[in-house]
């Protein structure tokens, strides 16, 4: 019993995980479409975020993506 109790806090641990890291992502890509939105460059973003200028290209990909 005490193992399954275990695994349920461990899979519930999990999906906060997931949860947070969806909604930092989500936050990224919103800060970046206002960013994008002003004219700012790439390396302007990834500086203004504090973020590698690949994790910002790889989101601006995926944002031209969604809205082709």
């Amino acid at each position: 019993m005490n193992q399954m109790c275990n695994l349920s806090d461990y899979v519930e641990e999990l999906g906060i995980q997931k949860g947070l890291e969806q909604g930092k992502e989500r936050l990224l890509r919103l800060q970046i479409e206002k960013k994008l939105a002003k004219g700012l460059s790439l390396p302007e973003i990834a500086d203004a975020l504090e973020e590698k200028e690949k994790t910002i290209r790889k989101i601006i990909g995926a944002i031209k993506h969604t809205t082709e």
